[in-house]
């Protein structure tokens, strides 16, 4: 019998794992002890799509779990580490979409964590089970399942983290939610998932139970892009490997587009730093690396605008940046210069530079590249 990975569509698609009278994992803690009793007929037939590596369990029935039920308990809200996770991706997001929302929506919120990181104007949190309690009074919180028919606004920002290994289509799900909050060319979607590869790789028979009916990986994360219709922003693995994110656009762009964009960063970079300097401001930059020897040259900025150019490697103290000839200096060396601006060239390391500047340049405004 041939398969159709939900996917991708593609029918190379095995059984890999079968498993009759399951109990529930995550979602069936017992008030008292009862051996057997939540073993409700629960079925996995596992199935692995080569195409896409995507996996997902067949026999799977969403009437069978109750999000909404008291029994829920999202253990990771006492781990430190991972909390410590949530709020860092928050701050991460806020900085990748690089604008203030007018309205962020969070799908499966639990206790609202990651949500109250988020900066924007309206936040909206959607939690079925009694998590949403928890969730602090300053965000906008519904706590019921979410449908296309119940929730038709505006956002500029979704997030589902871990919630759509739970959903038993979500392309579907996904489209649902784009028809109920996608309405401009600007939107994000931002999804956070289990990183089965390693389950795949692993053998990690113990990763497949019931509640999550798939199994993702960075392969089927961009097939889901493409299907969607949406650009990925971003794409990366925490917590050792275990989660996988994904930052989606909405906005389209071809070459025209990009061409333009060049032309408009490199104009906006050049009179930011023009009009310091006819304000009488003393202007550094920071990194000597290949993208700031490239902006100074392609700007041809030199040393009557910006003297000297910071950078943390003793190997490149004393020497001349090639083209423009800024002199390399030390932080150290450049506190005694005093500056009032400092331009962080470097894409790379600009979270620890300006670090570095906001404790060596008290009173130097920090600019970035973006």
């Amino acid at each position: 019998m041939n398969f159709n990975c939900p996917i991708c569509g593609n029918s190379k698609c095995y059984i890999i794992l079968e498993s009759q009278n399951n109990s529930l994992a995550r979602y069936g803690f017992l008030k008292k002890e009862s051996i057997g009793s939540n073993l409700s007929e629960l079925e996995l037939q596992i199935l692995y799509c080569e195409n896409c590596d995507f996996a997902w369990n067949r026999k799977f029935l969403y009437s069978k779990i109750k999000y909404d039920s008291d029994q829920i308990i999202e253990a990771g809200n006492f781990s430190q580490r991972y909390l410590d996770y949530q709020k860092s991706a928050a701050l991460s997001l806020n900085r990748a979409i690089g604008f203030k929302p007018e309205t962020v929506v969070e799908i499966g919120a639990g206790a609202g964590i990651f949500i109250k990181e988020l900066d924007a104007k309206r936040r909206i949190a959607i939690e079925p089970s009694d998590e949403a309690k928890k969730i602090d009074s300053s965000i906008e919180v519904y706590n019921e399942y979410f449908t296309q028919e119940k929730f038709n606004l505006s956002a500029d920002l979704v997030a589902l983290r871990q919630v759509l290994e739970h959903i038993d289509n979500p392309i579907q799900f996904l489209r649902q939610i784009l028809g109920s909050f996608k309405k401009s060319e600007k939107f994000y979607l931002y999804i956070e998932v289990p990183n089965s590869t390693l389950t795949f790789r692993g053998g990690r028979f113990y990763d497949y139970y019931y509640e999550h009916c798939n199994y993702f990986s960075i392969a089927s994360i961009i097939y889901i892009s493409k299907l969607l219709g949406m650009r990925i922003v971003d794409l990366s693995t925490a917590m050792d490997g275990e989660l996988i994110s994904a930052l989606f656009s909405s906005e389209q762009y071809d070459h025209t587009t990009i061409d333009k964009k060049l032309v408009s960063q490199k104009s906006e970079i050049l009179n930011k730093l023009l009009t310091k300097f006819n304000e009488n401001k003393k202007i550094l930059a920071w990194g000597a690396s290949g993208n700031g020897s490239q902006i100074l040259n392609s700007l041809s900025i030199n040393k009557n605008l910006i003297p000297f150019v910071i950078d943390s490697d003793i190997n490149k103290h004393g020497l001349f940046l090639p083209g423009t000839s800024q002199k390399i200096i030390s932080p150290e060396e450049a506190v005694k210069y005093k500056p009032d601006v400092i331009l962080v060239l470097t894409q790379f390391h600009k979270n620890e530079i300006g670090e570095a500047c906001y404790r060596l340049f008290k009173n130097a405004e920090v600019c970035f590249l973006s």
